[in-house]
């Protein structure tokens, strides 16, 4: 049999991907399939839209940097207002994955704006490899990963035992929240002091702002 050639292998990687659509699939994302931290990811829409918001806003801040543009206000951007991009009803909460989104967006923005690595993986890598029970969206646990990262951002060190009331996993999610905030604040203040850049404020669920320019 003839070798496929490459346009004949395009084409059926479209026909296939449309045939999933049609047929209700949702789009494979390695984050929840094939990731170390796919149990996370699978637990928890917040730090699922985190990833991606970060990554994006990541290559965003490196094109500013390799086109030689001053720093954009990352809440005006269209990638900002939409926060959406790689979500699937599958992944659960679209607003805390919207959420998730708007802060990794921004602090990817700022970490390769001001010089540094790509670090949100290894951070997030860490914290899955506590996360316990079933590979599948957990409300109590993804709540309180969302509250621990605001309250880590807003230095709150002990909102979690008022809040949780005795919810474990709430708590659990809480803390490894905190963890990613508290390691985001203290990028933040490293950011500050390298640039004299307007700070990027953590973002809040539903907020819009007008597309980038």
């Amino acid at each position: 049999m003839a070798p496929i050639g490459a346009s004949r292998i395009t084409i059926l990687t479209f026909v296939l991907a449309v045939s999933a659509v049609c047929a209700g699939q949702t789009p494979a994302d390695h984050h929840v399939s094939a990731d170390p931290a796919q149990r996370l990811f699978r637990a928890s829409p917040f730090a699922h839209g985190y990833i991606h918001g970060y990554e994006a806003g990541f290559s965003m801040g490196t094109e500013d940097v390799q086109m030689g543009r001053g720093a954009q206000e990352v809440r005006k951007s269209a990638e900002y207002q939409s926060a959406s991009e790689g979500y699937a009803a599958a992944f659960g909460s679209r607003e805390s994955f919207r959420a998730g989104f708007r802060a990794g967006l921004a602090i990817g923005y700022r970490d390769a704006f001001s010089g540094k690595e790509f670090r949100a993986l290894g951070e997030l890598r860490r914290l899955a490899t506590g996360v316990e029970g079933e590979a599948a969206v957990d409300r109590l646990y993804d709540g309180g990963f969302f509250a621990g990262y605001r309250a880590a951002r807003q230095e709150a060190a002990d909102q979690c035992q008022k809040a949780a009331a005795g919810r474990e996993r709430f708590c659990s999610g809480f803390l490894d929240g905190y963890q990613l905030g508290e390691s985001d604040a203290g990028a933040v203040t490293t950011a500050r002091e390298r640039s004299a850049a307007a700070p990027i404020l953590l973002p809040r669920p539903g907020g819009r702002s007008a597309p980038r320019r």
